[in-house]
């Protein structure tokens, strides 16, 4: 470039020059024409066409030579980067000039070009080093929320076969909840049942009470007419004491009478038969009389073991009727039980009734949770792909920020040799 100019610069003044010499030689030859017979003026005007020959070169060698000098200077100072040279300041309106005036406007369109792509690069590297930064932290982000997705979609897989568990626990429950109101309805029956044989239990046990307040008034009874019986028995006794008495001494009258029939003899053999038959009539009613005696004996032992056996029945008669009340009291106690337990598992029953209806419910919802929880981890998996893609997208992209980064900082070493 430096060359170029100067051989420009050369050109130009051997240019003007020639110009010049060919003016001088076209003057001096009309001059010749008309002044042919002086030599001497030919001399002097040749001499002054000399002179203003070099002075005309040499003004228009500098007028030319001048600014494509500057310009040469300013073209090697922005060649080695320097663009803070002051612009040249020129009014010609000819080819130096416009050249000069061309380069003015060049310098300031690349300083401006310069300062504007210098803070372009910064503001490029600024971003391009934050977008490094946050795309690492992107990269790393996406590579933790890649784990956390994939721990998620391990956890929804769990929370998949969990929810197929409790499904299968609902059901179970629901079938248990279903028996169970079964059990209920039967157990409502059976306590209705209970309920009332519990009645007809206090209604029995009430007559019970009745009846044996009625045996034990009977046995009181029969108790008063054996001891009556017994005093009879014994009434009856003295009275065979005394008939027994009667024939000992009937028996005695009859050998006192058979003794005088043997002192009267013949006369006292009919009188001695009588006697005879009323000794044995009272050796028979001593006989009878012992075997009354015995009778009565025996009667009145079992009159004695009779009465204390009604004694102790009666007792045991009065010790069953407070039994039989006690029973009675218990009795209206368990019906009262079975009425309030009757009240209480028909609220139950209903409360079932409800659960069941509930349980069907929650069997529905647990089915949707758990067709849902199955979607979920399918969609954990397909989320868990692309976190992945685009965990290694956020990784190339962090690599190509990190090359435009490495770029950047060689277009910033690269512009800091210009000086603006």
């Amino acid at each position: 470039m430096k060359d170029w100019f100067l051989n420009l610069k050369i050109a130009q003044k051997i240019f003007c020059l020639s110009l010049v010499f060919l003016v001088l030689l076209m003057f001096m030859a009309l001059i010749e024409i008309f002044f042919a017979s002086t030599k001497i003026l030919i001399i002097i005007v040749y001499a002054l066409a000399v002179i203003v020959s070099l002075s005309s070169g040499i003004l228009i060698g500098n007028t030319v030579s001048k600014p494509i000098h500057n310009v040469v200077k300013n073209l090697e100072d922005m060649s080695e980067g320097n663009f803070k040279i002051k612009t040249l300041k020129t009014d010609a309106t000819d080819e130096p000039g416009i050249l000069l005036g061309t380069l003015n406007r060049t310098l300031e369109t690349l300083r401006e070009f310069i300062i504007n792509v210098k803070k372009s690069a910064d503001n490029v590297y600024e971003t391009a080093r934050e977008i490094d930064i946050t795309s690492e932290h992107t990269a790393e982000g996406a590579h933790q929320v890649a784990i956390s997705i994939n721990q998620m979609a391990i956890g929804t897989q769990e929370q998949a076969v969990s929810a197929t568990k409790i499904l299968e626990h609902i059901t179970e429950m629901d079938n248990t909840v279903e028996s169970i109101s079964n059990s209920l309805n039967d157990t409502v029956k059976l306590s209705e049942k209970t309920n009332t044989m519990a009645v007809e239990g206090q209604t029995n046990s009430e007559n019970a009470v009745e009846k044996i307040k009625q045996i034990k008034g009977t046995f009181s009874h029969v108790s008063r007419n054996i001891n009556e019986l017994g005093q009879f028995s014994s009434e009856i006794g003295l009275i065979v004491e005394i008939i027994k008495n009667i024939s000992s001494q009937t028996s005695l009258l009859a050998l006192n009478a058979a003794i005088e029939a043997a002192r009267a003899g013949e006369h006292g053999r009919g009188f001695a038969v009588v006697a005879d038959e009323v000794k044995k009539l009272a050796e028979e009613s001593g006989k009878a009389t012992e075997k009354i005696n015995e009778m009565i004996r025996l009667i009145q032992e079992k009159t004695s073991q009779t009465v204390h056996t009604m004694e102790k029945t009666v007792n045991e008669v009065a010790d069953g009727v407070v039994i039989i009340e006690k029973t009675g009291n218990s009795l209206r106690e368990i019906l009262n039980f079975a009425h309030t337990t009757n009240e209480n598992i028909e609220k139950i029953s209903h409360e079932v009734k409800e659960l069941v209806v509930s349980s069907s419910e929650v069997l529905k919802m647990a089915e949707n949770i758990s067709s849902i929880t199955e979607e979920s981890a399918a969609s954990s998996e397909e989320i868990s792909s692309i976190v992945e893609e685009q965990t290694a997208g956020a990784q190339e992209i962090n690599a190509s920020v990190q090359d435009l980064t490495n770029i950047v900082k060689e277009l910033k070493a690269q512009l800091e040799k210009f000086q603006v």
